[in-house]
């Protein structure tokens, strides 16, 4: 599955980083994604305020209208 992580502007090196760096490390570990934890965990790493301007996977209504829209069409 494709999950974007749209900012409202230019994404920031400050929240990027982090963010794969986390990812990175969880799928090494072999961990599952759960979304809402990870966003948690990524909200304490960061203290940037250009954090808030960034759209969790688990709120984009976009990605989720397509997911939705797939499961249905392979029915």
């Amino acid at each position: 599955m494709h999950t974007s992580l749209p900012p409202k502007q230019i994404g920031a090196t400050e929240v990027n980083r982090p963010f794969f760096q986390l990812l990175t490390d969880k799928a090494r570990n072999g961990a599952d994604i759960d979304w809402i934890p990870f966003w948690k965990e990524l909200d304490r790493m960061i203290l940037a305020k250009e954090f808030e301007d960034y759209i969790p996977p688990y709120k984009n209504l976009g990605a989720l209208f397509i997911k939705a829209y797939k499961i249905a069409m392979e029915e």
